[in-house]
């Protein structure tokens, strides 16, 4: 009780000298000042966020090091940010990088590359070569860095709107003096032929809803548990059960109305809804102990009548499910980004399965100059065979999809319980089942 009363700021704030002290040392402290996002020098009142001052013996030095500690903490996060948004911008370079070359094969790859690829000129100042540096290689620094992106929206449905855009966005930024000078040659160039993929994906997935989606669906109905609610159809209703592992996010979000209601007559009566009837109606049928006009609600099964009042303050809640699957997103992602392997892969299958005349260019011998001779054919060049090997891929793969639920719904409709003999004790199979 010996320590004095002080009033550091212009608000209600009275404490004794040696609180307000303690109180200052914790707020300086070296973990607390690391923790706390405000990391500002001033000591604030917490009530009228004024200046607190303390008087004290100067030292330069110590100031020095509470500004660098103050400008260092404020860099942490955005240091971390850039340092993540940077690892992950070289992870996609590099995978885009190598899905061109197994796509379009190392030659082609390096051959298609290089012109976009330009080293900094040693000639050069720094910040002028990194500008010069950008602004040639923008283009393949950003064309890289997005294909992994595309292909994991690719397994989407919201690419079904974004996807067509691209195409036009390259052919607008092309360098060259007429992009679709090849239009109408065959075989087509790489960069018509990658840009006609989304439409080619946009018609596929129209033929497979309107031919496939309806079965489809009423196939995986005919398998689910008849218990099952209407709930998880509606949420499953692309036909995907919910997985277990899954964790659900539930937003509730309250939406405030202000509905303008008539204020109700003097005994008028509600009916089982809380809707008054017309004035010349007759009497609802209430019990003799009822309140006048208002039924209860407990015992109709309804809602109470509105508020006798004009302007009415009413809460609707929505409520929203979102389940999300760490499994199916990994999946998601990981199919993504291993489908350019697996095309390149269908490719070297149709390179062994077809032809040789189909997907072998002309010896250079043919051609002058002892040149190769130009590919004639669609399926000779490595990126063309890897485009039509992940087209057929992915019909091959949803065409086994779609047999095996119609066996699954054909299975599920004969399936009968065994009964057990317990005098012979074995299973009794039914006739023609296994």
């Amino acid at each position: 009780m010996s320590s004095e009363w002080r009033s550091p700021c212009p608000c209600a704030l009275t404490a004794h000298e040696a609180c307000l002290l303690d109180w200052i040392a914790d707020i300086e402290a070296p973990s607390n000042r690391r923790s706390t996002s405000a990391r500002s020098s001033k000591i604030e009142c917490p009530q009228c966020k004024s200046e607190i001052i303390v008087a004290r013996p100067r030292s330069y030095v110590v100031d020095a090091v509470r500004v660098v500690e103050n400008a260092c903490g404020r860099v942490v996060w955005p240091g971390v940010l850039a340092i993540g948004a940077g690892s992950v911008w070289r992870l996609c370079y590099e995978y885009g990088f190598l899905t061109v070359e197994v796509v379009f094969g190392t030659d082609d790859a390096i051959r298609i590359l290089s012109p976009l690829f330009q080293l900094p000129s040693p000639d050069e100042g720094t910040w002028e070569s990194l500008g010069h540096y950008l602004r040639d290689t923008w283009r393949i620094n950003t064309g890289l860095t997005l294909i992994p992106p595309i292909l994991i929206l690719s397994r989407t449905s919201i690419a079904d709107g974004i996807l067509p855009i691209l195409p036009m966005l390259f052919f607008a930024t092309s360098p060259a003096q007429d992009p679709l000078s090849d239009f109408g040659v065959w075989p087509p160039s790489a960069a018509l032929s990658f840009a006609a993929l989304p439409y080619v994906r946009s018609a596929y997935n129209f033929y497979y809803e309107q031919v496939w989606g309806e079965r489809e669906r009423r196939w995986l109905k005919e398998i689910r548990p008849r218990s099952t609610s209407s709930t998880e159809d509606d949420a499953n209703q692309e036909g995907e059960e919910l997985d277990e592992d899954g964790f659900h996010l539930e937003i509730d979000m309250a939406v405030h109305d202000v509905i303008e209601e008539p204020e109700p007559l003097p005994n008028q009566q509600f009916n089982r809804q809380g809707l008054a009837p017309p004035l010349n109606a007759p009497p609802l049928d209430q019990p003799a102990d009822a309140p006048g006009h208002v039924i209860d609600p407990a015992q109709a099964g309804a809602q109470a009548p509105p508020a006798a009042a004009n302007g009415v303050r009413h809460e609707r809640r929505q409520e929203r499910n979102i389940h999300i699957s760490p499994t199916r997103v990994a999946d998601t992602v990981l199919g993504a980004l291993a489908f350019p392997i697996i095309s390149a892969l269908m490719g070297d299958m149709l390179r062994l399965a077809l032809p040789r005349s189909w997907t072998t260019p002309a010896p250079a011998s043919w051609a002058p100059f002892g040149r190769a001779a130009p590919p004639r054919g669609f399926l000779q060049s490595r990126w063309a065979r890897s485009i039509v090997g992940g087209c057929a891929f992915v019909v091959v793969r949803d065409a086994v999809m779609l047999y095996v639920k119609w066996k699954m719904a054909q299975a599920h409709r004969r399936r009968k319980v065994c009964e057990y003999d317990k005098v012979r004790k074995k299973i009794i199979y039914p006739d023609g089942s296994k």
